[in-house]
């Protein structure tokens, strides 16, 4: 018996086993002709006609079966000792249901059981229960009277059933997809008066898509299958096709083909024959990659190719009244399958097209139908949303592939416009919204990956609009890469619309924006420089969109100005170290070099100041003095100045600013708090330390209740208070706040994020001045390399890090390794700046210092090579 169950790939506990051993036994004999009385009515029609097989497929099942071996073991045990329920094993098509039923049955063979095995179609069910039910003992009268309506021919199957306490009998009924189709006149199948029921005379088990519990009753008990876990898959996969590859490769194709058996099964079976196309994992993998219906060519003819498969459930809900079923499906399908889609987004579909269902109930029946069916899956998540839906990936690739040229375009035209709708429907700009903004980014990257510049020009053109506006959204929330992604994405599509398109241009400023943050000022520049050219010829110097580029330009110019870590912070720094160490330490002359490469470019800075003295005449002009826009350009402003010197005009102007917009807007809307801390940043700058910290203490407080703790704006107040604390030598508090920041931008920003970068190096300065130079020199060293690869090794900011790193390597004591900083990094800062710059000169003179300090701290040996120290 066990080597019967190991052939068969199935186990069973010790309890089943001795309750099954005695049948076993006898597993070669076949089971006694079952004793009938006479036929009343003469011969049945059920033995007159050619009466079908009703034996199971037994060559169907796979030599070893995977992944299902408690349930094929728990469905055994039933054989034997029954708990009164019908047994539906359900799942979406191609998930192993059939198998599932097929081990079951071999087993029940093998130890000499009566099976019965039935496939639920319409057109022979009847038919074939009848004959179950004249080979249980019933006449040719009751037969004929049961066939023609007179009486019903379930209430006849189980009281002919209940009759004969054979022990361990089985019933299979396959592919019952339609619950009605076993259900007896006026009942439905939940009602447990048709031809399934519960009893302890035998074994029902019935394969069903349907999963949905209430459609089979009390009286049954769903078990629900889905996908294999990756080991049994590939192993699945390896019976099939043991020459195609590795195990590794085998896992990767199990997990390209979503773990769905019915997928594995026939790649297995392709790949196993001598004259297909690609014999290996690999290679089938890359094939996939352009064709999905490659799954379907198989050696042999096969009913139930993937397409087909799926197909079917879909016809079948046709049939149940869901016309929109198919179409729903095909939207769903462009979205990523591997994040929940809001179902309250997915309402919006009511209000995209007039083919999909037309309110909200018809919706939601349809996505019932669907998700009962196993095409659709539910999730918890997110729940402030109504939970989330998600589609097996494999279901949406074929399901977009199979979809005709006229539905394709219906349903990526309406797929496009519930992302749009959603743009309008919720106020993504607010932090509550944040995680439903992050859902629809990974949707909007997966479908504008699925179009093609080939596509109507209204569906391209309302593509690229949305993935635009939706990464200007993310670079708003500080998900830079998320943004960055998405706009790439949104501009390279946009070349199918022509460089002036208006999408096109949209796209463009976004990406300019993005670039702007990720410091690619240069890159930025060019986009805006370009962008400016046509907005001139187009609309004339004074039109709206042309002032907005004009200040998105001056912006990115007054900030490429200065290196990102700010002149401004130098000095500040500067002025607190020579207090903290006095004039002439090493750390306060460090200071000074970094401040002497950090120096703004005034060239720019004037440039930058001029236009936005363009866009704020005009705006005073055509929309008042106290718009919101002219505020925001005065800020612009003075922003500018401050990085000029120009000190206390800029605070004037950022204190006469923050005061419009408290009288505007009150004190705790989101632009006042950003004009009060341009305020406190001013007094910062002007040297007034503990106004500043009250002020940023004040305003931290504002951004955390309106912003959210990880909003960037709220970052940035944070970032400057933890300066402040440093300033004033608080160096304990300012390590804690510069640690804490560093931790909540790593979580919201990423590790290489610029804002994360130059948190480290502030931590990291901090704990260098607290002599904690071995934790210093690793974020240093961290800092250094993300500059480097991103900035390049001359820019300011990386060569400062590389300068600091150095200074810190020597201060803990390792002079040889601080000495080859020197010694790489004084070349690179002498093709960067002039001859004579401070910072080069520094540079030379702490090299120098260094190469002395550990040619002094080697042992010198005698002429006998012995150590100073042993002498």
């Amino acid at each position: 018996m066990t080597e019967l169950c190991r052939e068969r790939g199935v186990t069973f506990s010790a309890g089943a086993f001795a309750s099954l051993w005695n049948m076993a036994i006898n597993e070669s004999k076949p089971p006694p002709p079952a004793a009938r009385p006479e036929d009343e009515g003469g011969a049945s029609p059920a033995v007159t006609r050619r009466a079908p097989s009703l034996a199971p497929p037994l060559g169907r099942l796979p030599a070893r079966v995977h992944g299902r071996d408690e349930l094929v073991e728990e469905l055994c045990g039933l054989l034997t000792a029954p708990d009164g329920r019908a047994h539906i094993v359900a799942g979406m098509g191609g998930s192993g249901k059939t198998t599932v039923a097929l081990a079951v049955a071999a087993f029940a063979v093998r130890a000499g059981m009566r099976v019965w095995w039935v496939p639920a179609d319409d057109s022979s069910l009847l038919d074939d229960m009848l004959q179950i039910t004249f080979e249980l003992g019933a006449t040719a009268a009751e037969v004929d009277d049961a066939r023609s309506g007179r009486r019903s021919g379930a209430d006849l199957f189980w009281s002919y059933l209940n009759r004969r306490r054979e022990p361990a009998r089985l019933l299979v009924i396959d592919g019952a997809d339609n619950p009605e189709s076993l259900a007896a006149g006026r009942f439905t199948a939940a009602d447990g008066t048709g031809w399934v029921r519960g009893g302890d005379v035998g074994l029902v088990i019935v394969t069903s898509r349907m999963r949905a519990g209430s459609a089979w009753g009390r009286h049954a008990r769903c078990h629900e299958i889905g996908p294999l876990d990756e080991r049994s898959g590939a192993a699945l996969l390896l019976d099939l096709a043991p020459a195609a590859g590795s195990l590794s490769s085998a896992h990767s194709l199990t997990t390209r083909l979503g773990h769905l058996p019915l997928a594995l099964f026939l790649a297995g079976r392709h790949l196993s024959s001598p004259f297909a196309a690609n014999r290996d994992f690999d290679g089938y993998m890359k094939t996939l990659e352009s064709d999905v219906t490659v799954l379907d060519e198989q050696p042999v003819p096969t009913d139930s190719g993937i397409v087909q498969t799926w197909e079917m459930s879909l016809d079948e809900l046709e049939r149940q009244g869901h016309a929109k079923a198919r179409v729903l499906l095909h939207l769903l399908a462009h979205y990523s399958p591997d994040t929940p889609l809001p179902i309250s987004v997915v309402e919006l579909v009511t209000r995209s097209r007039d083919d999909l269902p037309a309110n909200g109930g018809r919706l939601r029946r349809t996505l019932q139908a669907l998700h009962d069916m196993g095409l659709v899956e539910v999730r918890p998540e997110p729940p402030e949303y109504g939970g989330g839906l998600t589609l097996h990936p494999l279901v949406a690739e074929v399901s977009r592939f199979h979809a005709g040229a006229a539905t394709a375009e219906h349903t990526t035209a309406a797929a496009v416009t519930v992302l749009a709708l959603a743009l309008d429907h919720w106020d993504l700009e607010h932090n509550r919204h944040w995680p439903l903004l992050d859902i629809l980014g990974s949707h909007a990257r997966t479908l504008l990956h699925k179009l093609l510049p080939s596509v109507e020009e209204g569906v391209l053109t309302a593509g690229v609009a949305v993935g635009a506006e939706l990464g200007r959204l993310l670079l708003a929330s500080g998900r830079v890469h998320a943004a960055a992604e998405l706009v790439s994405t949104a501009t390279e599509l946009a070349t199918g619309l022509g460089a002036a398109h208006p999408a096109s241009l949209f796209a463009r400023a976004r990406t300019a924006q993005v670039r702007r943050a990720q410091a690619r000022f240069a890159e930025a520049r060019e986009i805006l420089d370009e962008l400016l050219e046509v907005k001139l010829r187009a609309l004339g110097p004074h039109h709206e969109e042309t002032l907005t580029v004009r200040l998105c330009r001056a912006a990115v110019l007054w900030e490429s100005a200065t290196a990102a870590t700010g002149e401004n912070e130098y000095l500040t720094m500067l002025v607190s170290n020579e207090r903290l160490f006095g004039p002439g330490h090493p750390t306060v002359e460090a200071v000074r070099a970094n401040l002497a490469l950090a120096k703004s470019d005034q060239v720019l800075l004037a440039r930058a100041e001029d236009e936005i003295q363009t866009v704020l005449e005009a705006w005073t002009t055509q929309l008042g003095p106290e718009h919101p826009e002219t505020l925001s350009a005065r800020s612009d402003l003075a922003q500018v100045l401050l990085r000029q010197g120009k000190v206390d005009i800029a605070t004037s102007e950022f204190r006469s600013v923050a005061e419009a917009y408290r009288a505007a807007v009150g004190p705790h809307h989101p632009r006042a708090l950003s004009a009060a801390h341009d305020v406190a940043v001013a007094l910062r700058a002007t040297r007034v330390l503990p106004a500043a910290e009250s002020a940023l203490r004040t305003v931290l407080t504002g951004r955390r209740r309106v912003l959210g703790e990880d909003h960037p704006e709220t970052l940035a107040t944070w970032a400057h208070l933890a300066g402040v604390l440093r300033d004033q030598q608080c160096l304990v508090d300012a390590e804690a706040e510069f640690a804490a920041l560093l931790r909540v931008r790593r979580d919201s920003l990423g590790e290489d994020h610029r804002d994360t970068v130059t948190t480290l190096a502030d931590h990291a300065g901090v704990l260098w001045v607290l002599g904690r130079h071995e934790k210093a020199a690793e974020e240093l060293r961290e800092a250094w390399r993300w500059r480097l690869g991103v900035l390049g090794d001359r820019h300011p900011d990386t060569l400062i890090a590389r300068a600091d790193l150095a200074r810190v390597l020597a201060a803990g004591g390792h002079l040889s390794e601080a000495e080859e900083e020197y010694a790489s990094l004084a070349p690179v800062v002498a093709a960067s700046v002039a001859a004579g710059h401070a910072f080069l000169a520094a540079i030379e003179r702490e090299r120098r210092l260094v190469s002395a300090a550990r040619v002094r701290s080697e042992p010198s040996e005698d002429p006998a090579g012995r150590p100073e120290s042993a002498r």
